[in-house]
């Protein structure tokens, strides 16, 4: 009941989480898709009083530049944006060149970016 699917964009990820605080569903932490979610949720949660990380943890996915400038910085999870576009053209390239492309899984390396967003329950 916790886990909310949606459109990754900010208004829809606020609208979700306002579902989730009037059906007073019990949670600790809040995982986003992408940290422009997140940023939904932060508003709702600055309506409603609820104060991040001492009532709530908080963690996006992507670290897009800003995050780390909100209060509390968010906690986040940094992929490499530009291998993972280098990779995936050089998979359409092979495509368009006729080769069969087997191997199409691949892995790109992620880091947690530890902010203040979270904090041991």
């Amino acid at each position: 009941s916790l886990i909310r699917i949606c459109f990754p964009k900010m208004e829809l990820a606020y609208n979700e989480m306002k579902s989730i605080l009037l059906e007073k569903l019990e949670f600790t932490a809040v995982f986003t898709y992408n940290d422009l979610m997140m940023l939904g949720v932060v508003k709702m949660f600055q309506e409603t009083g609820i104060s991040v990380p001492e009532d709530i943890s908080l963690m996006g996915f992507d670290d897009i530049d800003f995050v780390s400038l909100l209060t509390p910085a968010l906690t986040t999870v940094s992929i490499d944006k530009y291998n993972i576009g280098v990779e995936s053209a050089n998979m359409l390239l092979r495509i368009i060149h006729g080769e069969k492309v087997i191997d199409n899984t691949k892995l790109v390396p992620s880091t947690l970016i530890v902010r203040n967003s979270t904090r041991k329950i």
